[in-house]
């Protein structure tokens, strides 16, 4: 894999083209839209956590990540 990397892994779409994830993405009998989905509920999860650590601790920081 190649490309842009941010804070070492590689883009979702990068990884998601490596005929190897394909492999363990059929056993395990989920899709590429399946994976996508999940990866966006948990990364509510986070942004609602940071949230709420935020508004508990106003000095609190958190990284921006990248769309």
């Amino acid at each position: 894999m190649t490309g842009t990397l941010y804070l070492n892994e590689p883009a979702l779409d990068e990884v998601l083209a490596d005929p190897i994830v394909h492999l363990v993405m059929r056993r395990d009998g989920i899709g590429p839209s399946e994976l996508r989905a999940a990866i966006e509920v948990a990364r509510t999860i986070l942004a609602r956590r940071a949230a709420s650590a935020r508004l508990a601790d106003p000095s609190y920081r958190i990284r921006p990540t990248r769309t």
